[in-house]
């Protein structure tokens, strides 16, 4: 009797010192939902292909920038010239501050409306980086 004793208070030994164990070691982490791969990064666009997606950009927003010269024209019917002007994009954002590059219209009111106007303007993600664009005047 002794020895079946002895052989229980081993087991039951062995057992409490592996439930020790077990409850020592962390449980799994519950099963993650599968969700959807994370989107490559946007190669950005260059050469030709940006040229054509800004220009489409500017196409679009063209009706502010006739806006800002047909309030401007009131003012001075003889306005007109070429103004050019800097920006930075940045994930389809336009980021800091666009600026003048050049204003061969003399107008400064033009030029500060025509800024003004670019900084509500969003890009497609693939363009990147500085852009430089001419904005002609005439009147027609």
């Amino acid at each position: 009797m002794h020895r079946r004793l002895l052989l229980a208070a081993l087991l039951l030994g062995a057992c409490a010192k592996d439930a020790e164990v077990v409850a020592a070691t962390p449980p799994p982490p519950p099963p993650q939902p599968v969700s959807e791969p994370a989107p490559a990064s946007v190669q950005p666009l260059e050469g030709e292909a940006r040229d054509e997606a800004i220009k489409g950009v500017v196409r679009r927003y063209s009706g502010q920038m006739a806006v800002c010269y047909e309030r401007r024209l009131k003012v001075d019917a003889a306005v007109a010239g070429r103004v050019e002007l800097g920006w930075m994009v940045d994930r389809g954002k336009v980021v800091g501050s666009p600026h003048i590059v050049s204003n061969g219209s003399g107008d400064d009111a033009l030029a500060a409306c025509l800024v003004k106007n670019i900084q509500r303007w969003s890009f497609p993600m693939d363009i990147v980086g500085e852009i430089v664009w001419p904005f002609s005047f005439r009147r027609q």
